[in-house]
This record gives C-alpha cells, structure tokens and sequence, in this order.
C-alpha cells in the first residue's frame, strides 16, 4: 500500500509463493488501472493506482503496509479491491493504530500488525 511496504510486501509474496502487485503513488503510467484517493495523516490528498493486469484473474489478495494508522487510507484501497472484483483476505502491517484495527474486525476482514497502538 505505500513504497515503503514494497520490501515487506515482496519477502511475503515470496513465501506463499504468489504476485506482488505494487500501488504506486500518482499511479501507473498507464490509463490501464485502478486508481484511488485518499488523505494522508497529514489531511493532503493522495492520488494511489494499482496496474489493471495486476488484479486481473485475482481472488484474493493481502494488503501490506509498514504503517497503517489511516482508515480513510484502508477504506480507499478496499474500494479499489472491490472494484477489480478483489476480496482482501488479510491486511497486514508493521504498526497498526487501534481504529484500523477495530474497523477491520468491524468488516470481517482479518488483520495483522506487530505492534497495535
């Protein structure tokens, strides 16, 4: 879900096996994708897309981030899965703040985090 998880993001993959399908800041340079915005922490806008041919034929996918401490940013992201007909099996991340936590488990989504704060 950010540059920064792209290392996490790829070891994971790695290990089960399966794509890594990276969201690219201002999106992909082409038309071809699925696009979302979202407010940072910081309340600036954040334009975020994610290659068509990459969700294409997917079932399932984890979303991985270092830091998730921005539902507004999660809720963004599970649109953009729901429209390429993507389910989130899990959301995982380094640092998850107690509101994504809590708004994940609200919509049955499992999540995993290191440190919940």
């Amino acid at each position: 879900m950010s540059e920064y998880a792209l290392t996490l993001a790829t070891a994971l993959s790695m290990e089960l096996h399966c794509e890594t399908c990276p969201a690219l800041r201002e999106g992909p340079l082409t038309r071809k994708g699925y696009f979302t915005v979202y407010f940072s922490e910081h309340g600036r806008a954040v334009m975020a897309g994610v290659p068509k041919h990459c969700l294409k034929d997917k079932g399932r996918t984890i979303l991985v981030d270092v830091v998730l401490n921005s539902t507004d940013k999660v809720d963004a992201f599970l649109t953009l899965l729901k429209l390429a007909r993507v389910d989130a099996a899990l959301v995982t991340s380094v640092v998850m703040s107690c509101e994504v936590g809590d708004a994940l488990h609200g919509k049955g989504i499992k999540s995993f985090s290191l440190l919940v704060q």
